[in-house]
């Protein structure tokens, strides 16, 4: 290998990589479910399963929570609508909605909002070794996803709009 190559990934690459991630979980969880707090969270899905109890599953309990309009399910809703991938869906999408699914849903939940205020902060924190324009295009770039994901797709503020 040439001695001018590296293969440690400089600091633009990791920040970019970081930020590719932090709006894979935005377009996924939508900005309102991330930055609800883990205690928010259980709490929202205990009053899903309270306002549409005896669904069959809990892909089933989004889609007809998200269709009745509750903004917080802005993503999933529409990803389980379309049958698009997920990764907070991947793998419980069609388990029961039962007390053990509702478990794991509020577990994914707190997990990847966890994720994502780490990675962001860290992020952040990151790109303050980056040229000042490169800092901008990157956190640019990550609040435009918040405010685009905190909106359903096909709202005039939404994805659709873009």
């Amino acid at each position: 290998m040439p001695a001018n190559i590296t293969t440690t990934p400089s600091n633009a690459a990791n920040a970019l990589y970081t930020a590719a991630r932090l709006i894979r979980l935005q377009n996924d969880l939508g900005t309102r479910l991330l930055t609800m707090t883990p205690d928010e969270q259980a709490a929202f899905v205990d009053d899903l399963n309270a306002a549409y109890p005896n669904r069959v599953n809990i892909g089933q309990l989004l889609l007809d929570a998200y269709t009745d309009g509750r903004v917080e399910l802005t993503r999933l809703g529409k990803d389980e609508a379309y049958g698009e991938y997920n990764v907070l869906l991947d793998g419980i999408r069609m388990l029961p909605a039962d007390a053990e699914g509702l478990n794991r849903l509020k577990s994914s939940l707190a997990y990847f909002s966890t994720l994502y205020a780490l990675e962001r902060a860290r992020l952040f924190t990151e790109m303050e070794t980056l040229p000042t324009a490169s800092h901008k295009i990157i956190a640019g770039c990550i609040v435009f996803h918040e405010r685009l994901y905190s909106h359903a797709f096909i709202d005039q503020q939404g994805e659709y709009a873009v």
